[in-house]
């Protein structure tokens, strides 16, 4: 599943720029958001971080991100020209639908980005966007994450970002370019499990646009390969969190062009601590290969906001390895559903 997200992106340019999906674009240009309410689960929450990034910086329209099974017994403030935004693979999530009923009981319209079409949360929902990832067999997400998130830089051009048509297809494109690249060197980084996957504990982390992505690699980690790890925006380590660094904890430091001095400074508070470091940074970046003990490179070239989708692709990889040098079962890990049907 990991290896069908080239092919993914560039069908879900094709349907969106030049097929049937040109229609559903038109029909959510009509939207008149004052705010989104974005509620998701798990993997589908941090693709609502990207989605709040895309939708912010280009239309400028606020986006306010809840754990759905926060945001149904919280009371929450919902206004008359707020649009409840849900992210889901299944369209099945219990948290997710019982989010999406409140929103709908207090008479907002509701926008779903969704995997499965025909699921209750299509069928409940007024508006929806389909990722259209495929059957996802394996229990944590892949492609789907992905298609999440581009399915939600879709919405921001739908909506006015501004950006030529013509631009954004040819980035989506480039991504996909970019990750079958990616792909090719993946030994690469099952070089770097197999150095790393007996440490004690893994901190991700990341800055701007790879803060969510730092969530989400940590949390592929701990899902199948059984290890310790948190995802933390570089910054908010000396808040409490590097006490915990010594020479048994690795960092896998996420570096994209954006705040890239800011970033490296954080990585070598680590590294003055013993911590260990895995940088996945950009590629000609001498600051990046000079703090890490293990380095994979990234081309960053040309992909501007997508570059976090891009980024993510390398945690993927890098979790499966260290599962597989674990031993654990990579596909059903234990204690976990596909589906999250029930509280």
């Amino acid at each position: 599943e990991i290896y069908e997200q080239p092919g993914l992106i560039r069908a879900l340019t094709k349907y969106y720029f030049d097929g049937e999906g040109q229609e559903t674009l038109a029909n959510i240009s009509n939207l008149k958001p004052g705010r989104f309410l974005v509620n998701a689960c798990g993997t589908a929450n941090y693709a609502g971080l990207v989605i709040k990034d895309y939708i912010e910086n280009f239309n400028r329209i606020p986006c306010q991100v809840d754990l759905a099974s926060e945001f149904r017994y919280r009371n929450p403030l919902i206004l008359k020209d707020d649009i409840g935004l849900f992210v889901s693979q299944s369209g099945e999530t219990a948290d997710t639908l019982a989010a999406q009923n409140l929103c709908k009981q207090s008479g907002i319209k509701t926008l779903s980005i969704v995997n499965v079409e025909g699921s209750t949360l299509y069928r409940d929902c007024d508006h929806n966007l389909l990722i259209r990832a495929g059957i996802e067999i394996g229990v944590a997400s892949t492609k789907a994450f992905t298609q999440q998130a581009l399915t939600g830089r879709l919405l921001s051009h739908a909506l006015g970002d501004g950006v030529e048509k013509k631009k954004l297809k040819d980035k989506f494109n480039l991504l996909a370019t970019r990750i079958d690249e990616l792909l090719s060197r993946a030994e690469d980084l099952k070089s770097i499990a197999e150095s790393i996957h007996n440490y004690k504990g893994f901190f991700y982390t990341g800055r701007g646009s790879l803060f969510p992505v730092a969530l989400e690699g940590a949390l592929k980690l701990k899902e199948i390969a059984y290890v310790h790890a948190e995802g933390y925006a570089s910054g908010e380590l000396k808040h409490g969190p590097i006490a915990l660094i010594d020479e048994e904890m690795v960092n896998i430091a996420l570096v994209a062009p954006e705040l890239l001095d800011k970033t490296i400074s954080n990585v070598e508070e680590i590294k003055a601590r013993k911590g260990i470091i895995v940088v996945i940074g950009p590629e000609n970046d001498a600051n990046s290969k000079r703090v890490s003990d293990y380095f994979f490179p990234l081309n960053y070239e040309g992909l501007g906001e997508l570059g976090a989708v891009y980024c993510n692709v390398a945690n993927q990889i890098l979790a499966y390895y260290m599962a597989r040098f674990k031993g654990t079962d990579i596909d059903k890990p234990r204690n976990l559903a596909k589906s999250v049907t029930v509280e």
